[in-house]
């Protein structure tokens, strides 16, 4: 098990990382192609399309992006990523400082005497 002083270090590092992810960009990134025919029958197919879904104000709202914007977009989309997943490792992380600290407590109640009861 993990020492709670291990753990606070931990917590805190996180933290420094989370703090370094500055420019972000929300929602899924996807690219897809399209299957087209020319006029004489041949078939090839067109895109990449790039899109970026996200929900607004309670909807999903698509934006296309450009073939140049796609790599600036898709490095912010994954710094977002980054950041989301430091997150919940820092909810990880409190989580088993508060539990480590409650078991300690619950260790300092039940370590006490007890004092006979009256019958």
């Amino acid at each position: 098990m993990k020492t709670e002083k291990s753990l606070i270090n931990q917590r805190d590092e996180i933290l420094s990382q989370i703090t370094s992810c500055e420019n972000m960009l929300r929602g899924k990134l996807t690219s897809t192609y399209q299957n087209r025919t020319h006029k004489d029958g041949t078939s090839y197919q067109a895109g990449p399309y790039h899109r970026l879904q996200r929900w607004t104000d309670g909807k999903n709202v698509t934006t296309y992006i450009q073939e140049d914007d796609y790599p600036e977009c898709k490095e912010l989309n994954d710094e977002y990523h980054t950041f989301k997943k430091l997150c919940d490792r820092l909810a990880e992380v409190n989580e088993e400082i508060t539990l480590s600290q409650s078991e300690n407590d619950l260790l300092k109640k039940n370590g006490t005497k007890r004092r006979p009861s009256k019958k």
